[in-house]
């Protein structure tokens, strides 16, 4: 009709679907290399200093450099499908390379019915272009070269998405396991000279309920329907205090664990 734009060749197709690879590329490799590089920067690295040399120093050292590795493979990956330049139908026939050969064969299967010349390889084919072509040989190879560069880029594509795939959730277990072992546990709160001594008190159905832990005989009364009994803080830690109930009497020593309001066998 009037006004409408008139169907693009073949060639344009092409052409808009590797430039349509190439953004793709870029928005993954900087997405993830941002991402990645951002948690692990930002993961506090003073605390590398206050590690003892033993397991969780080289814990952390090896995860960071792993994790860096990784996004170094994504990135050479990425930047390959970015700045691949397409290769001549002898280059593409004379790699030796694993993934060449195997990037190369996976060309082939997809090309099969594409080849010019009456051949099935690219080998074949850099052998047929090395003699004498006719004009109408030559206008064959030249047609080729388009869905050839295409599928090209498309391998390489393809890699650039199945490394995304493995190395992303790679990279963000080595970043936990390296937040992880690089910030140590806070050493327990010093005890002063004079230890604190912190009261258990419990109602009559919590003396019996603490009974497992400690004898209900040994609370003495605190007030009308209340009791209570002793503890010395041994050592209060983030989120919980080690507790040690003294012995007195026929009341054996007992040690506890209070954390979040309850009690719990100490260690």
């Amino acid at each position: 009709m009037p006004g409408d734009a008139p169907p693009s060749s073949a060639a344009d197709q092409y052409a808009g679907g590797m430039a349509s690879f190439r953004d793709t590329a870029k928005w993954i490799v900087g997405g993830v290399t941002a991402s990645v590089a951002g948690v692990l920067v930002g993961t506090p690295l003073t605390h590398l200093g206050e590690l003892a040399p033993g397991e969780r120093l080289y814990l952390a050292i090896g995860a960071a450099v792993l994790a860096l590795a990784s996004l170094g493979v994504l990135m050479s990956v990425g930047i390959g499908v970015i700045t691949a330049q397409m290769l001549t139908i002898n280059e593409l026939a004379g790699q030796t390379g694993w993934l060449d050969v195997a990037r190369r064969k996976g060309m082939e299967k997809t090309l099969l019915r594409q080849f010019p010349l009456g051949v099935t390889s690219f080998q074949d084919l850099s052998n047929k272009v090395k003699g004498a072509l006719t004009e109408k040989q030559k206008n064959e190879v030249v047609a080729f070269l388009e869905p050839m560069a295409f599928e090209y880029k498309r391998r390489r594509f393809l890699e650039l998405f199945w490394t995304t795939l493995v190395v992303t959730p790679v990279a963000a277990l080595l970043i936990g396991t390296y937040a992880w072992a690089a910030t140590p546990e806070s050493p327990p709160a010093a005890l002063s000279e004079s230890p604190r001594v912190l009261p258990i008190s419990a109602d009559t159905e919590g003396v019996a309920a603490l009974a497992p832990l400690i004898d209900s005989h040994c609370f003495v009364p605190a007030g009308p329907g209340r009791f209570e009994v002793k503890a010395v803080v041994v050592a209060e830690y983030p989120g919980w205090t080690d507790l040690l109930v003294p012995p007195t009497g026929d009341c054996p020593a007992v040690r506890v664990r209070q954390q979040n309001g309850h009690l719990f066998p100490g260690k």
